[in-house]
């Protein structure tokens, strides 16, 4: 158990690779994260969702991030996860801050966060899709057009991030669920994207061995 986050208050916001409701998952690691830190739960991640309202509506990500309805001002730890789904957005710029694009929307969520909370805050990338969901024969491998442009998106949120101050934990990155790990059966993804439970544990030790490194900040 990491000490210091030992029954400390974590709420995280993201896609379904965040969402842990329901009977039949599509988001593990929260739960097994929680356990191995000692966490108390707030789980308001949403299948299919995104940061950019124009695309993903009034029940966005940064919906839920920017407000404090929900109980995030006695939070501990924020945990925001984001990409599988806001691809279809302009990307923009890491300097903006404009409503319609993905770039834009970040700044926006990192800066409310630190100004209304007294949380820890970190951004989280879980691992990447291993082929187009519309067409399984259309594969995501490391040298793929869509790996290539993925890795542009991801590298913008690792800046702003950086800009901002917070840190980022590049699961798909650095997790070591990798295309051709993941790829060849369905031991550690069910689907194109979404972790079993057994992938979903190794995402959360890879999140647990950051979270080691970070403390309360109240």
């Amino acid at each position: 158990m990491c000490e210091q986050w030992s029954g400390k208050k974590w709420y995280c916001y993201g896609t379904s690779m965040t969402d842990n409701r329901g009977d039949i998952k599509s988001g593990y690691y929260s739960g097994f994260l929680a356990e191995m830190a000692g966490l108390e739960e707030h789980n308001f991640g949403k299948g299919g969702s995104g940061v950019v309202p124009s695309i993903h509506g009034q029940d966005s990500i940064k919906s839920r991030v920017m407000t404090l309805e929900d109980g995030k001002a006695e939070a501990d730890l924020i945990t925001v996860e984001i990409i599988p789904n806001d691809m279809a957005a302009p990307l923009g710029a890491v300097t903006d801050w404009e409503d319609d694009t993905f770039c834009g929307n970040v700044n926006q969520m990192l800066a409310y966060l630190q100004e209304n909370t007294k949380a820890a805050i970190a951004v989280l990338i879980a691992t990447r899709s291993r082929y187009n969901y519309q067409n399984k024969e259309e594969q995501y491998t490391p040298n793929s057009e869509f790996v290539q442009e993925r890795l542009v998106w991801e590298e913008a949120v690792e800046t702003i991030c950086r800009m901002h101050g917070i840190p980022c934990w590049n699961g798909a990155a650095e997790g070591g669920l990798g295309y051709y790990r993941m790829g060849k059966d369905n031991e550690y993804v069910q689907d194109q994207i979404h972790l079993t439970a057994k992938g979903g544990k190794v995402l959360a030790q890879y999140y647990w061995g950051k979270l080691q490194n970070l403390y309360p900040v109240k």
